[in-house]
Formats: C-alpha cells, structure tokens, sequence
C-alpha cells in the first residue's frame, strides 16, 4: 500500500505540474514611428588635378624598348621639374614590357613586332590652372600618350564636403518628418535612429585622346583645361517617434 501510495503521489503531482499556467507581464507598448530618407546635393569646387601621362616605345628586344622608354621617361619628369612639378607629386602608377604581337587578319596568324614598354606616370598637383600646361609639356618631351586628367578634392576638403553633405541630408529628413507629422496632426518626438544610406564624391573626369591633338604641333598653345565642379550627393535614414 506505502508503494501505491507513493506510486500515486507522484502522479498526482506531474499532473498539477502540467495544469500549472504561466502568466506573463505585458511588455511596453511600441512608440509610434515614421521612417524618413532625407537627401542632400550640391557642387564643390576640385582643389586638386591628377594628370596620367604614358610613354609607350618599341624595340626588336625587350632591352631596347626599355633603354628607350627610359630616356623618354627621364625627359618627361626632367622638363615637368622645371615647370615647377615637385618629384613628390610625380609618381610610376604602371610599368610594364611585353612582347608586342599583332594579329594578321589576312595571314590569320600572329605577326611578331618584337618588343614594347609601357610607362604610366601621375602627376597629381594643387595648381590647376597649369593642368594644361603639364600635359603640353609631357607631350612635347615625349610623353605619346594622355591617359586622362582628373580634377577632385583633396581629403581635407571632402572631409568637409561631406560633413555638409550629411547636415543637409539630416535637415531635409526633418522637414520631411515635421510636414507629415502636421499633416496627421502628430507630433515629432525624438529621433529613434539615423544611419548613412550612401555618400558619393563624383570627381570631374575627361580622358586623353581629344587632347593628344595637341602633339600634331609641338608649336601649339597648351590646351585649355578647365575644371568643373564637383557633384556631392548623401542620403540618410532617419526614424522618428511620433505622439
């Protein structure tokens, strides 16, 4: 009997176990929000120009192309310097020596040309207004080819530009809560959340080629180049509350 009895027991108390319902405290209430993209677009002026100029020279072995490509190479820095281009803003940004091989479209074969090397150097400097007077200066020492030229702010000036960017970005996220909050006849609270959807410096750019017609005639003026201005673009997310 003592063992049916706790046999029973047992039972009894896995079934009030069971039975047994848990209540849980209500949790707080959610605010009310709005989730705003706030924009912001404006131009800045470039404070910095990065020029690509390459010398390109052939030679039936691969020595040959590059003792020439070095001499050329060697006027072009030479001529920049005394134009008033420091060496630190001069800079090897590709280097390379290849065989050269044609195709022959007629033959249907491979046509050996011997051998070419590729010298890219930049040129990044603060004085715009001689962007194209370098280039010219490039060309005219032996420089065959330009690349590009770029113009672009430097990491100063894009710190700012981009602090400004987000306070308009910001600002315009605030109005555009404020005009719905009115509209429902609401209230802005508090600001719940920001995050930076994007942010976005688009440097003016123009390639070389049109300019190489300069080299047509070592007598004429250097080209005008002229820097444009800069797109700065933000966006952020702004979550507000709302009562």
């Amino acid at each position: 009997m003592n063992k049916l009895a706790l046999i029973f027991g047992m039972i009894a108390l896995l079934l009030l176990a069971a039975c047994q319902i848990t209540v849980q405290q209500p949790t707080d209430q959610q605010p009310n929000t709005i989730n705003v993209n706030g924009n912001a677009q404006f131009k800045a002026n470039p404070d910095e120009a990065t020029i690509l100029v390459r010398v390109e020279t052939n030679g039936t072995n691969a020595k040959e192309a590059q003792d020439k490509n070095s001499i050329a190479m060697e006027a072009v820095q030479k001529a920049l310097k005394r134009a008033g281009v420091d060496a630190s803003e001069m800079e090897t940004m590709n280097y390379n020596i290849y065989q050269n091989l044609v195709w022959d479209y007629k033959e249907q074969r491979q046509i050996d040309m011997g051998f070419k090397a590729s010298h890219t150097l930049k040129v990044a400097t603060k004085k715009l207004d001689m962007a194209g007077e370098y280039i010219q200066i490039a060309i005219d020492n032996g420089a065959t080819n330009l690349d590009s030229v770029s113009f672009s702010l430097s990491k100063a000036a894009e710190k700012d530009a981009k602090d400004e960017a987000l306070r308009q970005a910001v600002k315009d996220a605030r109005g555009k809560a404020d005009a719905l909050a009115d509209g429902l006849d609401l209230s802005i609270k508090r600001v719940v959340s920001v995050s930076i959807n994007e942010y976005n410096v688009i440097p003016f750019y123009r390639g070389g080629a049109e300019m190489m017609m300069a080299k047509a005639d070592m007598g004429a003026p250097a080209p005008p180049i002229a820097p444009q201005e800069i797109d700065i673009t933000a966006s952020v997310q702004v979550v507000f509350e709302i009562a």
